[in-house]
């Protein structure tokens, strides 16, 4: 139904949703859809599979899990690699260990 508004596609709808039940739905970045392997393909059927994927991935994390937050940590970090950031300490959240 949001994407039938005028000028909202999949990835502004996924912003909505994510803040509307961050437990099932994640925001569709740009860093969040590659480090759960698609394409920055803004369609519905990509939104489909990722939901489905940050949410089995929350599920599997734990009950402090939520499919936005799979999301947002896939984005961060993204962020941390492409800016090179480090943390001092070694708990910090590679992705290869969400995925």
């Amino acid at each position: 139904a949001l994407c039938q508004l005028r000028g909202v596609g999949p990835a502004t709808a996924s912003a909505v949703l994510a803040q509307a039940n961050p437990r099932i739905f994640g925001f569709m970045s740009d860093e969040a859809l590659e480090g759960a392997g698609f394409q920055r393909q803004y369609t519905l059927a990509v939104y489909t599979e990722f939901t489905k994927d940050v949410a089995s991935k929350a599920q599997t994390l734990g009950q402090e899990w939520s499919a936005e937050g799979v999301a947002d940590a896939m984005w961060t970090a993204a962020m941390l690699d492409v800016h090179a950031i480090t943390t001092a300490d070694s708990t910090n959240i590679q992705v290869s260990c969400l995925w």
